[in-house]
């Protein structure tokens, strides 16, 4: 387990001594393990939408950063975005969490939320549960094996989900995301995060 604090890392040596008693090393190795430069946390988490439009399908994109490479753990973590209300999307423990098709930049610059989310504890299936009342999608949520775990350098996550606008206008949604579980051993469960949009979202503000 990496240390509690902050630390600057470990500069490892190997040493071999034979039966015969034969010496040789220690041989520095290459590169500084068991660095701890920061407490594991949620760095960034946004929404967008599609469409205004009063009862439209609407498309939300959901991003989300770690600071750092999280996970480890084959249990993996339960996320859930919350404050999505007013929809017309009923309740459903698989809605699709999908490829994100309308992203406008290269697929090799962020990791496909899908490939690594699912509605089940252990299993990925590019699903999540909704609540239609709360609002809320929550999916678990666990890195590629053999380590589990989820690199920070490798992108951004990003998928999206597909709901029903309301039929008259309102206020725009106030979610929050929030992690059960530990993004890794021994940190704790981080605390709620305020989930950014440009824009008020889901107010189904345009009549049609």
């Amino acid at each position: 387990r990496n240390p509690a604090g902050v630390h600057a890392g470990s500069a490892l040596a190997v040493e071999v001594n034979t039966p015969g008693g034969v010496k040789a090393g220690p041989t520095p190795v290459v590169g500084v393990v068991m660095e701890a430069a920061r407490g594991a946390a949620v760095a960034v988490a946004t929404l967008e939408e599609s469409t205004t439009v009063q009862g439209a399908e609407n498309v939300l994109v959901l991003k989300i950063a770690f600071n750092a490479r999280i996970g480890g753990l084959s249990g993996g973590l339960w996320v859930t975005v919350s404050g999505l209300t007013g929809t017309q999307t009923p309740d459903t423990d698989s809605l699709p969490i999908e490829l994100c098709t309308l992203c406008q930049f290269s697929r090799d610059t962020y990791q496909d939320l899908p490939a690594i989310a699912g509605n089940e504890e252990g299993k990925i299936t590019g699903t999540g549960r909704w609540n239609q009342e709360r609002g809320e999608l929550s999916f678990w949520l666990r890195g590629p094996q053999p380590t589990f775990s989820i690199a920070a350098e490798e992108g951004n996550l990003i998928g999206m989900i597909r709901v029903v606008n309301a039929g008259a206008a309102q206020a725009g949604a106030d979610a929050t995301l929030t992690v059960a579980g530990e993004l890794v051993a021994g940190s704790g469960a981080p605390a709620a995060f305020a989930v950014e949009t440009d824009l008020p979202i889901l107010t189904a503000g345009v009549s049609m």
